[in-house]
């Protein structure tokens, strides 16, 4: 994932419009840079917030497949577009990776790739 999907999923769990051809990347202002491959060309290691972390490990159901909708419209340009199961897998992915997160006192981490 890039900066872009992670920046459409942080817009989705905040029930927050975004367009998805164009996610306005300011709303990761709060994710913090840790390491810096090459300043260049990346890639760039984050840490997620903790407010990011608590929300993703405590989606229940109905909530989960609320972010899914709002969050798939941003893959829709991919090429190529990955299958419509493929996005509830990654959240749910994240959601365990974030309550494991929660139950150990861990950060949750994502990169953003090189250039």
């Amino acid at each position: 994932m890039d900066d872009q999907t992670i920046a459409a999923l942080c817009y989705a769990l905040r029930q927050k419009d975004f367009d998805p051809g164009a996610v306005d990347p300011t709303i990761l202002r709060d994710h913090q840079l840790l390491y810096t491959y090459d300043e260049l060309h990346g890639g760039w290691l984050f840490r997620f917030p903790d407010e990011v972390k608590q929300t993703l490990a405590q989606l229940n159901e109905k909530d989960f497949e609320a972010v899914v909708g709002r969050w798939e419209p941003v893959f829709r340009d991919f090429d190529p577009a990955p299958n419509r199961a493929v996005v509830p897998e990654m959240l749910n992915q994240l959601v365990l990776l974030a309550t494991t997160g929660v139950r150990n006192c861990k950060p949750l981490h994502w990169v953003a790739p090189s250039c």
